[in-house]
Order: C-alpha cells, then structure tokens, then sequence
C-alpha cells in the first residue's frame, strides 16, 4: 500500500461468522478451556483463500509494514419480516424496509468484536500484515443485505500517516 496505492479492499463470501470465546468447564476442582471453532474454521478457510488471491492481483507480495486503518463491514442476510431493532422498540419503517436499502444490524448476537477478531487473524495468517496489532484504528459496522444483495465481509485497509489515514 506504500507503492503509490492508498488502500486495498477485498470481498469475502458468505455470512459474517463471530470468533466464539473459550468457555471455562470445571469438574470437581479442575478448570479447562473448551471452545468450539467448528464454523469459524471454514470461514477462515474460504476467507484465507480470497484475501491471498485479491491480495497478490492487487499486485502486493509483501506485508504492510507499519500501522494501519481496518475499515469492515459485515453484511448479513436479509430477515423475510421487517425487524425490530435495539429494545424492539424502533423498527425501521415500512418505506424503508420496501426500499430494499441495507439496515443497520440490531444490536444483538454476534458481537462486533468477534467478528473483527477472525477477518484479522486471517490477514496476519495470509502475510497482508506482519501483526494484527498494527492495526490502531478500526470502523466497523454490522448490517442486513439489501435487496438482491448476498451476505459478505468488506475489508478495507489503509495506511496511517502523520494527519490520520490516507485517503483516495
């Protein structure tokens, strides 16, 4: 992203999916770990796969080398009802929600966090960052898919400089 470029963005396939948490399980006066990252281990697979190829058409062959700006957004599949958001109070309206336009996730399960962690791991482990702790700023949102739209992640990453982070 050095090379003249001010960012690189790539799309992942597929719903969104949270990096679960280890669980602590005690039997008698034992304590152990115990976590289950059956579905998350193959979306990191397919994103593994996506973020290597966009990353070399891009023309890149070596890591970002300093910090950088994560900029994601995680579509997920459009609900068949008009949801209720936040409480369950506010609901987008009925012009809105015929519109077809992408709407902001209730603030439920997956937590954002989780879902940042994985698309991270993924970029350090395919050789886009050298650590994900390069990373020093992140926007993140989570949303439902338009209409006719599939659910996916959108990673953008961008170089920060003195005044913040490039811009194109």
């Amino acid at each position: 992203m050095r090379d003249g470029t001010k960012g690189w963005s790539c799309i992942i396939p597929g719903k969104p999916i949270p990096q679960p948490r280890p669980r602590i399980v005690r039997r008698g006066p034992h304590a152990r770990a115990v976590s289950n990252h059956g579905p998350v281990v193959e979306w990191k697979a397919v994103a593994s796969e996506v973020i290597s190829e966009e990353w070399s058409a891009a023309g890149h062959c070596a890591p970002v080398k300093g910090p950088c700006v994560a900029v994601l957004s995680f579509i997920f599949p459009r609900p068949r009802s008009r949801p209720s958001l936040l409480t369950g109070k506010l609901r987008p309206s009925v012009e809105v929600w015929r519109s077809g336009c992408r709407l902001v996730k209730p603030t439920a399960h997956p937590d954002l966090d989780n879902l940042i962690k994985p698309v991270l791991d993924v970029c350090q482990d395919v050789g886009v960052l050298e650590n994900d702790g390069q990373v020093v700023w992140v926007a993140a949102g989570k949303w439902y898919a338009g209409v006719g739209e599939s659910p996916h992640t959108l990673l953008t990453l961008r170089m920060w400089t003195a005044s913040g982070w490039e811009v194109e």
